[in-house]
């Protein structure tokens, strides 16, 4: 392993090749090293963990996606009535556990659906006509004394996207 040689990344976007390349080591060992498999040997870990906090690696959320099947993207749909102070505070909670909140009318659920989600929180009636099959939570109207009432919910639906 030569940590000296002069290669650099393609487009400035450091990969698990790239680090592999650098290092002359399998891109296999690259990826068993940065998830801190026990196989790798700990003088290779250490260097590969060099290489990829000198060039800023993070990890692909695009194929991170393809392997785990999951998007990382919740739906939103709402009806057009619906408050925009509680659909903000729906929106927060998405981003604090680290998704992304897809936003539509309640009327394109199905079209939402089609696109990929992992799960899809309805504010509004709707009579499904078809199983979702995704994980889903729904309210069928605001909560008059804010949110609180429905975070507990929120939260587990949340707790289920992770796993």
């Amino acid at each position: 392993m030569s940590i000296g040689t002069t290669l650099q990344p393609l487009h400035g976007k450091v990969t698990q090749r790239f680090i592999s390349r650098k290092l002359d080591v399998s891109v296999s060992t690259v990826s068993r090293a940065l998830n801190n498999n026990p196989l790798v040997n700990e003088e290779t870990r250490k260097k590969i963990l060099e290489i990829a906090n000198q060039f800023n690696y993070s990890p692909n959320e695009v194929a991170l996606s393809l392997k785990n099947r999951k998007t990382k993207r919740v739906g939103v749909a709402f009806r057009n009535d619906y408050p925009q102070v509680q659909l903000m505070s729906i929106v927060n909670i998405i981003l604090a556990n680290d998704h992304w909140p897809v936003l539509a009318s309640i009327e394109q659920v199905s079209e939402l659906v089609r696109n990929g989600l992992d799960g899809i929180i309805l504010l509004g009636r709707l009579d499904l006509e078809h199983p979702l099959n995704i994980p889903y939570l729904q309210l069928e109207e605001p909560d008059e004394i804010g949110m609180q009432a429905s975070f507990p919910a929120f939260f587990d639906l949340m707790k289920e996207l992770d796993n």
